[in-house]
């Protein structure tokens, strides 16, 4: 029979939802911190080289203007800056990573266990059905935290041994963090389609749906004139309120980040009442 998430802790005691889930799954933020903190190792690594930023501004200047505005929200001339080539080289894109894994982990809060049919099991015991949803999504949004916090690692050893690289390391931190509500925004989002679907496929689909959605309006938004609709379509993409070249050059966007955290608490909020409702056997 597959493991449930209270094997081998006290199924009635609160937090040991939270707890068995940290325990099957904290391998996770070495495989992802790691990993991902390698890539910003490698990413500053090739800074030494000499001309390379001015290489780099070259190509960036071969693209059609509008297309790197929309990118990273400045021009060609931030590119060849240390700040500019991280935040278009690493930052822009890592956040991605990391919401493809809160789509992985919000399947296994509900979907990949109802599917097994283990879900069942677990709320055969007396256990609340809140509980589920709220201390494994808390058990994964510290996974998810931890990940972040070590793939800074890989940026902060490849800044100390790159001299080329002139950045307020409170500044890379910054932005390290800053891609933690964007990650836990699309970890509610699955969540809360999870409460709603019984399919792993269909809330696969909507999650991975919000995550190339979210980019795709933003770039395209970015490229479009302020009166157009899709300019204003952007509001609804994390991305927009991701801003990796604004965080990195000024610091956090508090407003952007309470925007983030605001959704995700209405999403979790959504998935705890409508899975209360949920015929688990329908």
């Amino acid at each position: 029979m597959p493991e449930t998430n209270l094997t081998m802790v006290n199924r009635a005691s609160f937090g040991s939802v939270f707890a068995e889930t940290l325990r099957q799954n904290w391998k996770q933020v070495l495989y992802w911190g790691l990993g991902c903190g390698a890539m910003g190792f490698f990413t500053i690594s090739l800074l030494p080289y000499s001309g390379f930023l001015e290489a780099y501004q070259k190509i960036i200047e071969m693209l059609p203007p509008e297309f790197y505005q929309a990118f990273l929200g400045e021009d060609t001339a931030f590119a060849a800056t240390p700040e500019g080539y991280l935040s278009g080289e690493f930052f822009s894109w890592i956040v991605l990573m990391y919401a493809l894994y809160a789509v992985i982990a919000g399947l296994n809060v509900t979907v990949n266990e109802e599917e097994s049919g283990t879900l069942d099991i677990l709320l055969s015991l007396p256990l609340p059905r809140w509980r589920v949803i709220v201390e494994k999504t808390a058990a994964f949004a510290i996974i998810i935290t931890g990940m972040i916090l070590l793939s800074f690692v890989g940026l902060w050893a490849g800044e100390l041994l790159t001299d080329a690289l002139v950045i307020d390391t409170g500044r890379i931190a910054e932005s390290v963090l800053n891609m933690l509500p964007s990650a836990l925004l699309v970890l509610g989002f699955t969540v809360f389609a999870a409460s709603i679907f019984r399919a792993r496929s269909t809330v696969t689909r909507l999650g991975g749906a919000i995550i190339v959605g979210s980019f795709f309006v933003e770039l395209l938004g970015g490229m479009a004139n302020q009166t157009s609709l899709a300019r204003t379509l952007t509001v609804l993409s994390f991305y927009h309120y991701y801003d990796p070249a604004g965080v990195i050059q000024y610091g956090f966007n508090w407003e952007n980040i309470g925007i983030l955290l605001a959704a995700t608490v209405v999403l979790l909020a959504g998935a705890v009442w409508r899975f209360q409702q949920r015929d688990l056997g329908v």
